[in-house]
């Protein structure tokens, strides 16, 4: 499930061997940055080969989606859930709109009103 090649075109390492060495990257790992995934090198493509000729090798990654946990607390500090959001969304606390309740009693009544980045 891996991803060919680089976001652009970029030459990391050119090498001149003779005719049956087997080519050897010793460079640092590849990387490939990107916002919305963690990309991690997975191997060459074409496969390395014993050289015969001119010969060029591309990376391929595994990706993996970058999600961050966003744990959702109540008035007392209880956790209520925790979802998962993609960098630069808005974390929702459900997909439907629904929000939570707090029981009142006969002195009082609750109505949610809203999220709070820190605690009161």
């Amino acid at each position: 499930m891996g991803e060919e090649g680089p976001l652009t075109e970029l030459v990391i390492k050119t090498n001149n061997l003779i005719e049956g060495a087997l080519p050897n990257y010793t460079g640092p790992i590849p990387m490939r940055p990107d916002d919305e995934n963690h990309y991690v090198f997975s191997k060459w493509t074409p496969d390395i080969v014993p050289v015969t000729g001119d010969a060029e090798y591309r990376t391929v990654y595994d990706a993996t989606p970058i999600r961050y946990a966003i744990s959702w607390y109540d008035d007392v500090g209880d956790l209520l859930k925790v979802t998962q959001c993609k960098p630069q969304a808005i974390p929702q606390f459900s997909e439907d709109g629904t929000v939570p309740t707090k029981e009142g009693d006969a002195a009082s009544t609750y109505t949610f009103q809203g999220w709070s980045s820190t605690p009161d």
